[in-house]
């Protein structure tokens, strides 16, 4: 078996995996397996589950053409490029009923993203559609809809020297004092060509058109990617991709349904409603120790420098004001 550390977890994978981190040291036991085949299982019945296109998406992305739920914790999803794979309930293995997986380009994408996302609600931890940057021993992530620049905002922040923790998928778990962890993913950023041109360094390795959105898999350094949980300072989220420049506060009733609206993957993906309640409650505990912060910006690669000032600023501001709070209450 293979081993690697993706999102504060051990993977063990069945097959090799040679863009995931591998796992170094401590106790080489899987938190989640990834098994080639059938799992060895006998399934009572199967509840139909619907997937719908988003709107938003271009109309050659592949989402799940079907799935079912299988009664003794098992959900079968077939996408409609023909990848098929069955997710354990508890979020402990995900099995791949193909061949070769990899004769699916985008298979690596599949695995990090809404599968290993899908495996981790059920096993609890909160997962958001978001990118995630280290910027000195706390992350911020920014939030926005496909195409709204997360990736390539992320890419900027590389360029800048700083580490990139996630490039599509915000996994929390709690920390110590109410904090809540963000976890490291996979070591790519996934560019738009024009990005790639603009932001690319040498030593970043592109890999092959992918299909999901026309961009590509961009390998960063493991220098250039966060290794550890940090704690999560701000959550930006953009409520506009066609304005000036501008940060504001998102509380109550609306910042709750702008984090429900981001769950990773999203409502297709659907989860028992013991995990539904308990992912509300996450949620709330999340609002009330992490500030939701609206941002407006345009999508222009000549605007990404000062985007970038105003979240390093914006978050020093917050991380300054945690530290005072948190003196004053010792």
């Amino acid at each position: 078996m293979f081993f690697y550390q993706v999102y504060g977890l051990c993977l063990g994978s069945d097959f090799p995996l040679s863009e995931f981190p591998d796992r170094h040291g401590g106790q080489l036991a899987a938190d989640i397996r990834l098994c080639h085949g059938a799992p060895q299982h006998t399934y009572e019945r199967c509840i139909s589950l619907g997937f719908n296109v988003s709107p938003q998406q271009p109309v050659d992305f592949e989402w799940p053409k079907r799935g079912m739920l299988l009664s003794n914790a098992c959900y079968h999803v077939a996408y409609p490029n023909g990848l098929e794979v069955i997710v354990d309930g508890l979020g402990a293995a995900i099995y791949i009923l193909n061949a070769d997986p990899f004769e699916f380009e985008d298979f690596p994408v599949y695995l990090s993203g809404p599968l290993l996302g899908f495996a981790l609600r059920l096993r609890g931890s909160l997962c958001l559609h978001a990118s995630v940057i280290d910027l000195g021993g706390y992350a911020i992530a920014l939030m926005a809809p496909s195409g709204g620049g997360k990736s390539t905002t992320a890419a900027a922040f590389a360029r800048r020297g700083f580490r990139v923790m996630s490039d599509d998928v915000l996994v929390l778990t709690p920390g110590a004092g109410g904090e809540s962890l963000a976890h490291t993913g996979v070591p790519w950023v996934r560019l738009c060509e024009d990005a790639l041109k603009e932001l690319g360094r040498a030593s970043w390795r592109g890999q092959g058109q992918s299909h999901l959105g026309n961009k590509r898999r961009v390998q960063i350094n493991q220098g250039e990617q966060a290794l550890n949980a940090l704690p999560l300072r701000a959550i930006y989220s953009a409520v506009n991709l066609d304005a000036d420049l501008a940060i504001s506060n998102i509380s109550g009733a609306k910042a709750l349904l702008g984090l429900l609206g981001n769950l990773f993957p999203g409502p297709s993906y659907q989860l028992p409603h013991s995990r539904r309640t308990d992912e509300l409650k996450q949620l709330r505990q999340l609002l009330a120790a992490v500030p939701l912060r609206g941002l407006a910006y345009r999508r222009k690669l000549s605007d990404l420098p000062s985007l970038c000032d105003a979240l390093i600023s914006d978050s020093r501001n917050l991380q300054a004001a945690s530290a005072v709070s948190k003196m004053q209450n010792e």
